[in-house]
């Protein structure tokens, strides 16, 4: 309501994002099975939200090649780290702030990393809800092949990686 009131160009493109992200995610909550690309194209619907809600200072970087677009993968898990980003790392920062996105074939699968240049691992320690989701959703599927990894990015920040091996259990 605020920016249909001082700034209706930016409701606008809110509006947009929010469409695009509705139509990225509802018709695949309940799928058990996903794509990177799928993935990506949510949580990226998802930061166009997010960036017009910080007010510009946040930058997005995504990086999914071609071969990893349609490399299957459990729905929900990148767009639970790019929240668990935007509200541990990037909101609590004050000034810009860069979220990366970016998926890397390995030898025995793909590792997908969420990145962010805030304020760092501090109290969370990777041990909140969303995280323990995850985890379980991994284990689940992947009985143990698949993980999740948190490390403090540099000089300031964190990087949470998932590896997705390539087949299920």
């Amino acid at each position: 309501q605020h920016l249909i009131a001082h700034r209706p160009h930016d409701a606008e493109a809110m509006l947009n994002g929010l469409i695009r992200y509705l139509r990225e995610s509802l018709p695949k909550m309940r799928d058990s099975c996903s794509t990177l690309g799928q993935e990506f194209a949510l949580a990226s619907a998802y930061l166009d939200i997010a960036r017009i809600r910080l007010g510009g200072r946040l930058r997005v970087e995504t990086t999914l090649a071609d071969e990893l677009v349609a490399f299957a993968c459990p729905p929900l898990v990148i767009q639970t780290l790019v929240e668990n980003a935007l509200k541990h790392g990037v909101e609590p920062k004050v000034g810009p702030v860069t979220v990366r996105m970016a998926a890397e074939a390995v030898s025995d699968g793909v590792d997908v990393r969420v990145e962010d240049d805030g304020v760092g691992l501090g109290e969370l320690q990777g041990q909140g809800v969303g995280l323990q989701n995850i985890r379980e959703r991994l284990d689940a599927v992947y009985r143990g092949r698949a993980r999740l990894m948190l490390q403090p990015n540099s000089p300031t920040g964190v990087v949470a990686t998932v590896h997705i091996p390539r087949e299920a259990a």
